[in-house]
Formats: structure tokens, C-alpha cells, sequence
């Protein structure tokens, strides 16, 4: 199963649940279907499973799953049963999206301590990290992110990578004058605060409440970097969902919320200040995770162009 097959997720789930002693009622139902994951939902007389199906990009999406419900299992989903050949996940039933309660009711007050779990989750995978690296999570640890970045903006990919919405010659160009800062930065932020498992893509459709409990899920862009890169994707979702400007007051009391946990293992005044710093390589790192999943798409997949969007952020001086 090189690419994301439905029939045979199907087949895989009903397996391991019968195996388990569940019984599997009716048929499948195609819950998310994208061309880098498919999930499926299974009803059995125990409950309603998950499977899940990820394209060979994202393969480190089910070690790095099972290696966090072993280590953080109150806040993760629960796997029933996994397949790191197939790259195939059964998972409990984890409740409904935070987003679908948003839905309901436009309440930013809903993501009220939730990023601390989050924090949880980082701070207990810390002394993991090299684990999850050898997992095949992609390591963004600041040696590496300086590395990734050096290769990229030495060749001339990124002017054809998304067609008529590449990065520019003139964007290139400054990528490759702002090489020495980000040299800086990723010295500057080396050792202030344990780098640890990054979700990169933190936001109402990863969590998922059941009982009145929260629990963050799908790990395919997850990697081993500084923990504060999660506040990137985190704070621009709200800013767009909640319609909030750069570092309006909703969006600085959950980034202390988040923050505050960290201050278990280093100072407040350390962590104010490497935060601008991971918050303008934050972007850098999203970008190389967008770069990394699309590479491995048709060339004329229309969301190529998010690689220039992050880029271009990467390059904006405002360190929100």
C-alpha cells in the first residue's frame, strides 16, 4: 500500500477490530480524504473506531502516534492498533473537533486551557527527542533547521515550485541575503528551552473534546524542533478565525497559558527572550514542513504556493 488506498484501510481496520474481539457493524464511512491522509470511521459493538492512512511522506506519522500515546496517554489519541508497514492507525473514538464546537458557538473562550496540555505533551517528549528523530519524525533541531535551510535557498527550486506563484528571483535573493541572521538565530535559540515534538500544525481541527477532555491528534506534520514553533500556525488560525490583530489581548493570555508550563524547566526571562526569535523561525519550519509534504505531490498541486506564502513571512521583519 505505496499510496493512500481506501478499500484496503477498510479491510486493515475491520481486521484488528475483529481480532481485538470487536465486532464490526455496517459499513465504513469515509470521514476525511485528502491526497496525504484518508480516515475512515468503523462502528463496533465496543464503539466507534478511526483508521487512519497516511502517503508515504508522512510514514512517521504512526511510530511518533503510539510513541506519544505511550508517553503522554491522557492527551493523545488512544491506538488501538497500528502498522507502521502499511502506515495505517486504529484509534478510539476521541470526541468532536474543537472546531465543530466553534461552530456553535464563535467563542475564543473554548480554547481556554487546552495549550497547556499541549505544553504537557512537549515538556514530557522532550527527553524523547532523539527517539522520535530516530522514529523518522524530521528533526528541525536548530543544527538541522540551519542545515535545511542552507541547502534550499542554495539551489534554484524554489523560483518553478508552485509555477506563476513561486518565490520571486528578488525573494530568493533576499532568502539567500538573510542566510547569516538565521545562522544567528539558530545559535541564539540552541539550549534555551528543550526542543521536543512540534505539532506545526496546532489548530481547532487537530483537538478533539470527549468527556471533557481535550486531546491533540494527527501528528503528519509534526517534527523535532523548539517547542515555541507551535505558536506560529497556533496564533495566525486565531487571528484569521477570530478575526484578532497581531498580539491583540485574547492572543497573549493563551500565549501565556501555553508558556507558563515551561517554566517548570527554565526562567520567565528566558523565555521572553528567545520567543521572537522562535517566533521568526517558526515560519522557516513550516515552511520546510509544507516544502517536505508537497514535494511529494504532482508538481501542479494548487497548494504548492503555501511554501512561498511562509517564506514570504519568513522574510517580514514583524516578529509577531
Amino acid at each position: 500500500m505505496d499510496a493512500v488506498d481506501s478499500a484496503a484501510l477498510v479491510h486493515w481496520a475491520q481486521t484488528q477490530a475483529e481480532a481485538r474481539g470487536m465486532r464490526v457493524i455496517g459499513a465504513a464511512d469515509d470521514v476525511h480524504d485528502r491526497p496525504w491522509s484518508h480516515v475512515v470511521r468503523i462502528r463496533a459493538d465496543s464503539g466507534v473506531l478511526f483508521a487512519k492512512q497516511m502517503f508515504a511522506a508522512l510514514a512517521h506519522e504512526v511510530p511518533v502516534t503510539v510513541a506519544l500515546a505511550r508517553w503522554t496517554p491522557d492527551f493523545v489519541a488512544r491506538v488501538v492498533a497500528s502498522d507502521a508497514s502499511r502506515r495505517c492507525l486504529l484509534m478510539e473514538d476521541a470526541g468532536e473537533r474543537l472546531r465543530a464546537t466553534l461552530e456553535r458557538d464563535h467563542d475564543i473562550r473554548f480554547w481556554n486551557g487546552i495549550l497547556p496540555l499541549y505544553a504537557q505533551i512537549q515538556l514530557q517528549a522532550a527527553p524523547h527527542a532523539a527517539e522520535l528523530v530516530a522514529l523518522g519524525c524530521p528533526d528541525r533541531r536548530s543544527p538541522a533547521l540551519l542545515a535545511a535551510f542552507e541547502q534550499l535557498v542554495a539551489s534554484d527550486e524554489l523560483l518553478t515550485f508552485a509555477g506563476a506563484k513561486s518565490t520571486t528571483i528578488d525573494e530568493l535573493r533576499a532568502l539567500r541575503a538573510l542566510e547569516p541572521r538565521v545562522r544567528e538565530w539558530c545559535l541564539e535559540l540552541a539550549g534555551t528551552v528543550p526542543e521536543t515534538i512540534q505539532h506545526d500544525d496546532l489548530h481547532d481541527g487537530q483537538v478533539f473534546l470527549k468527556d471533557g477532555a481535550a486531546r491533540i491528534l494527527d501528528w503528519g506534520d509534526a517534527n523535532v524542533s523548539h517547542p515555541f514553533f507551535s505558536l506560529v500556525v497556533f496564533e495566525r488560525s486565531l487571528m484569521y478565525g477570530f478575526e484578532l490583530p497581531p498580539k491583540a489581548p485574547e492572543l497573549m493570555r493563551l500565549r501565556d497559558e501555553y508558556l507558563e508550563p515551561f517554566t517548570e524547566v527554565v526562567t520567565r526571562a528566558r523565555i521572553d527572550a528567545c520567543l521572537p526569535v522562535a517566533m521568526r523561525l517558526g515560519r522557516l519550519c513550516r515552511a520546510l514542513t509544507w516544502l517536505h509534504v508537497m514535494r511529494a505531490l504532482p508538481a501542479g498541486h494548487e497548494e504548492r504556493e503555501g511554501v512561498a506564502g511562509w517564506l514570504r513571512l519568513l522574510l517580514d521583519p514583524s516578529l509577531r
